[in-house]
């Protein structure tokens, strides 16, 4: 199986490829549901990826490093906040809360 990686450049080409399928059935409705929204769609996912690839060959590099700084930024949030210790007893007592209220306890 081959290992697919989610790129900065694929997630563009996939918001683009999106877009033109809204874009063709705004424009053209009666056209046949195949064509506006498996053909279209992904051949061009395929070229803007390919011309993404060509025109910015480092814009996966700065996706990768966006997504370190996001990582470690929200890891530091998350440790520093201590929720991380208090929410499963809080979860766990919701939940007993619910399935009282669902069986009409209270």
């Amino acid at each position: 199986m081959a290992n697919t990686a989610y790129t900065l450049a694929y997630i563009f080409a996939t918001a683009f490829g999106l877009l033109s399928a809204y874009l063709l059935n705004r424009a053209n409705p009666n056209l046949h549901p195949v064509t506006k929204f498996f053909i279209v769609p992904f051949l061009v996912i395929f070229i803007v990826y390919k011309i993404l690839q060509f025109l910015f060959p480092n814009l996966n590099n700065a996706g990768v490093k966006v997504k370190r700084y996001i990582q470690d930024r929200g890891s530091v949030e998350l440790n520093s906040i201590g929720y991380v210790e208090i929410f499963p007893p809080l979860f766990a007592v919701f939940i007993i809360l619910i399935i009282l209220l669902y069986t009409g306890f209270f």
